[in-house]
């Protein structure tokens, strides 16, 4: 090996070593070759991975390597390598070659020397951090400068983008009467322009919740009597990886009236069951006892306008019971 480095090039909990042997192969004189050992408890002298650039003579890759610097955020250590023979962008222009970290590594970017005897990539190196991103370096120590000066070359990076959350949007308090409908429409956005996942944590039977699919999402919900009360719903946006959420408080009020649903429960039972019970109690208030009934909405069950209750409700509570099973009118 001409030149070594380390890094943790395959992610693991071991640090890796990067060799340059830039005098190889013997076939194709100074072509040169960069070899990767995995780190682990035992090392052995058989190499993990390797990479040439097509194997022209004196190319001298591997004269310089250097690692030990994630740019790209995936965990793995990249590695920079050097090859002050290559001919590619002029005759001993050099150059030198970014590797990926990984299993395998591979190429991200080659860059050449320009000018002819320039031979850049003598030395190498990663800078993390610079500028808010990461950068690589090689310099060149020969004659092209004049009077062996040399130059450095400096390669700036972006930092890597970090994802960001959505943003959720929903309204205000709301309130709705029982047997009405409720509707409202939750948006949200993403700084990083993708279209967030909207859903319901909690939806209230009955409760319909839609993400429409760009960034909206539909709410209906028509509650009944039974489900009068306070409720607390939480609106979520994802985007697949950080979230962001929205409660709306709901309050749903009585109707303020005694009937509920749909009539014929006469006897005004918890249950709001529709039975014979309740054609006795009927009979019993029109022909017997005529004690008032606990709900005459609900014995209006032939829909009456003037909330009449007479021998026609009783005549509609048995067709419904007995013979067609028509369903009752729902409440006023």
């Amino acid at each position: 090996g001409w030149s070594l480095t380390t890094g943790r090039i395959n992610a693991d909990s071991y640090d890796d070593i990067v060799m340059g042997t830039d005098g190889f192969p013997v076939d194709t004189f100074s072509a040169g070759q960069v070899y990767v050992f995995y780190g682990g408890p035992t090392l052995d002298n058989q190499f993990d991975d390797s990479y040439t650039l097509g194997r022209m003579q004196h190319d001298y890759l591997g004269f310089s390597v250097a690692s030990g610097v994630d740019m790209n955020a995936d965990t793995h250590d990249e590695i920079i390598v050097g090859m002050p023979g290559s001919s590619d962008g002029a005759p001993s222009a050099g150059g030198a070659v970014l590797l990926r970290g990984g299993e395998p590594i591979a190429v991200d970017t080659t860059v050449l020397g320009s000018m002819a005897n320039e031979e850049s990539g003598h030395s190498v190196v990663l800078w993390a951090g610079f500028g808010g991103g990461n950068a690589f370096a090689f310099g060149s120590a020969a004659q092209s400068f004049g009077n062996f000066r040399g130059r450095l070359f400096l390669y700036a990076t972006s930092a890597p983008q970090q994802n960001r959350a959505p943003v959720i949007s929903v309204p205000g308090p709301q309130v709705v009467t029982a047997q009405n409908l409720l509707s409202f429409t939750v948006t949200a956005t993403d700084p990083d322009d993708t279209v967030p996942q909207l859903s319901l944590a909690n939806p209230p039977g009955g409760a319909v919740f839609t993400d429409n699919l760009d960034g909206t999402g539909s709410f209906s919900w028509t509650p009944s009597v039974s489900d009068t009360g306070q409720y607390n719903l939480l609106f979520i946006a994802f985007d697949g990886e950080l979230a962001d959420s929205g409660a709306v408080p709901v309050q749903v009020l009585d109707t303020g009236s005694c009937c509920h649903g749909t009539t014929g429960n006469v006897n005004n039972d918890p249950a709001d069951i529709v039975d014979v019970a309740d054609l006795t109690t009927l009979i019993d208030n029109l022909f017997i006892s005529f004690t008032p009934l606990p709900c005459s909405e609900e014995a209006n069950v032939n829909g009456d306008p003037n909330g009449v209750v007479d021998v026609a409700d009783l005549t509609t509570l048995i067709d419904h019971l007995f013979i067609s099973f028509i369903p009752l009118p729902t409440c006023p």
